[in-house]
């Protein structure tokens, strides 16, 4: 059975995510809208802060620098959660009406 752990950010989300899904997988499934462009890791697009919790990387992170990762930065398109987490990113809900081409 998957363990279901919480995506929280700053402003008051609060979603479930499961075991195995990206954090932006995991919020995308539950109609939130972090930003996001290349879904790779190449663009640096959906980079956030961690502020609590910890993620594990599953893709490479290309975009971030050594600097982005000392000041606690991830791209939610590489790194599933390992615990609950609280992140800075925005839930953008204007773009959730925009249809994906």
């Amino acid at each position: 059975m998957m363990n279901s752990m919480k995506i929280k950010n700053i402003f008051g989300l609060d979603i479930t995510s499961k075991e195995g899904s990206t954090v932006l997988e995991s919020a995308l499934s539950n109609g939130v809208c972090f930003e996001y462009s290349c879904k790779t890791g190449l663009c640096g697009v959906c980079k956030t802060t961690l502020l609590e919790g910890t993620v594990k990387e599953v893709k490479k992170q290309l975009a971030l620098t050594e600097a982005d990762c000392n000041k606690g930065k991830f791209l939610t398109c590489c790194c599933e959660q390992e615990t609950d987490i609280l992140i800075s990113a925005e839930n953008l809900v204007e773009l959730n009406d925009i249809t994906i081409k």
